[in-house]
């Protein structure tokens, strides 16, 4: 949150994941500068035209946004908890969408491949957009292209996938009897051959 050169006004500047930051933007920098509303469809077409073609060609995407707010009686010691920051965080117009070069370091398919052929399964976990995720996997040679396609005979259905979506398939955890103490209780997956499905294919 930054002053600004109208003493009534502040400026709020906001940048990351599209995913996580278009659902809070309500406005969009045009192409002729002009600050236009935002519609389902053209958030759609951002994700569509913009997020996944950087994620195709291996960039990160970032969306930068911001909004006015009023200066009068405005306090950072106000926006401490959760709820707060979403509602500073909240009604953002786009700037725009950077997509930025984050090229594997030196080796590490290599290392991939040193594990894979000593019988060592690699497998990635990470809080990128899945499209990019999938791009960084198939680069580093944690996964192919095939095992990603459902036309591909070397298909894998559950290569990819997101926690949310692993947490349902295995349904979730649950509390069972400790079989060495009756008194207490363990924590296990609820679906454990469904865990075990999924465990072969999942990168």
């Amino acid at each position: 949150v930054y002053k600004t050169s109208e003493p009534e006004k502040l400026v709020v500047y906001v940048k990351g994941a599209p995913d996580i930051l278009l659902p809070y933007c309500s406005k969009i920098i045009s192409k002729g500068g002009n600050v236009v509303d935002i519609s389902e469809q053209s958030k759609k077409e951002l994700n569509d035209q913009v997020l996944l073609k950087n994620a195709e060609i291996g960039y990160r995407s970032i969306l930068l946004a911001y909004k006015s707010v009023n200066a009068h009686g405005f306090s950072a010691d106000d926006y401490q908890d959760e709820q707060k920051y979403e509602e500073l965080e909240s009604g953002l117009t786009v700037i725009a969408i950077v997509g930025i070069e984050d090229p594997l370091r030196d080796g590490v398919s290599q290392a991939v491949q040193t594990c894979q052929r000593a019988g060592i399964t690699v497998r990635m976990v990470t809080g990128d957009n899945i499209d990019y995720a999938k791009s960084i996997a198939i680069q580093s040679g944690i996964v192919t292209k095939e095992e990603l396609d459902q036309n591909s005979l070397q298909y894998r259905p559950y290569a990819c996938m997101l926690g949310n979506d692993f947490a349902k398939e295995v349904g979730g955890i649950v509390k069972s009897p400790d079989p060495d103490d009756p008194e207490k209780t363990k924590d296990r997956v609820a679906l454990p051959e469904k865990f075990k499905e999924i465990a072969r294919d999942l990168r």
